[in-house]
């Protein structure tokens, strides 16, 4: 739970520092990123280069089911790191 935690508040600090999210806005899990956050496409790359530097993984191939939401991006980050919290 700590690792969640700690990974959506990553997440979050990224949003706002590289993606231009606003920090009026309450950032919660079930958000998604480009309805309620208005994320472009410049924004969701640099979300994903950001957390890829963060996390130190690769997502070479595009995503199936690319993440929709905060939690989905939570999940994946998880997911790729084994559930390891970033160094």
């Amino acid at each position: 739970m700590a690792q969640m935690e700690t990974c959506f508040e990553t997440v979050c600090d990224i949003l706002r520092e590289c993606c231009g999210v606003n920090d009026d806005v309450v950032l919660r899990p079930e958000l998604s990123l480009q309805g309620d956050l208005a994320l472009d496409s410049i924004g969701l790359l640099n979300l994903v280069t950001e957390l890829e530097e963060e996390y130190d993984f690769r997502l070479d191939e595009p995503l199936e089911n690319p993440p929709q939401t905060l939690s989905e991006i939570v999940d994946m980050v998880l997911a790729r790191t084994g559930g390891s919290s970033h160094a």
